[in-house]
């Protein structure tokens, strides 16, 4: 009869029982990190991304995110009837959406609610600025930036002249339009 302990099978089998364990213990671990966050948090999945919102009371909670199997607070909110307050931990920002109008407002450096275009612009000129003084202390020319604005004029008067012709063939009287000659 053979001798099937001495036959390296054993030797072989070691590594696996380890990694068997070291997977199980990484499982538990996501489980119980996962757990925490279980108290009455929606999941959603989006982009391979797991988020969960887990609200505190019926105004305000907490938005966390997976990223690598570790959950990071992401944004806290505040409800009230008139506005959605949402703190964004990572640019350290508040915004507000006025629930009933639409308008969206960041909270600036200085505490004041400016628009959320207001802001944009903000973000992009200091960006430029930024890139302008990377160049001039690197030795170089500032680059030059051309900005075109949108001419609406072309796309609004085929418009109405359109509009003006279906009406027209309706028996609408012809408006004219100071913008369309």
């Amino acid at each position: 009869m053979k001798n099937e302990s001495n036959n390296g099978k054993s030797q072989r089998a070691i590594p696996r029982i380890r990694a068997f364990a070291l997977g199980a213990a990484l499982l538990s671990t996501l489980l119980l990190a996962s757990a925490a966050h279980a108290q009455s948090c929606t999941y959603l999945q989006s982009y391979n991304r797991l988020a969960a919102t887990c609200p505190q009371t019926s105004n305000t909670g907490n938005v966390w995110v997976a990223v690598n199997g570790i959950w990071q607070l992401q944004e806290y909110y505040n409800v009230d009837t008139t506005w959605f307050y949402v703190y964004h931990y990572g640019p350290k920002l508040w915004t507000a959406e006025n629930r009933l109008t639409g308008q969206v407002l960041v909270q600036n450096t200085q505490g004041q609610w400016i628009t959320y275009a207001t802001y944009n612009a903000t973000v992009a000129l200091s960006a430029l600025t930024t890139l302008v003084n990377s160049q001039m202390q690197s030795g170089g020319t500032a680059p030059t930036f051309t900005i075109v604005p949108y001419d609406f004029r072309g796309d609004y008067c085929r418009n109405f002249r359109y509009f003006q012709q279906l009406y027209a063939s309706q028996g609408a009287p012809r408006v004219a339009d100071p913008l369309c000659p």
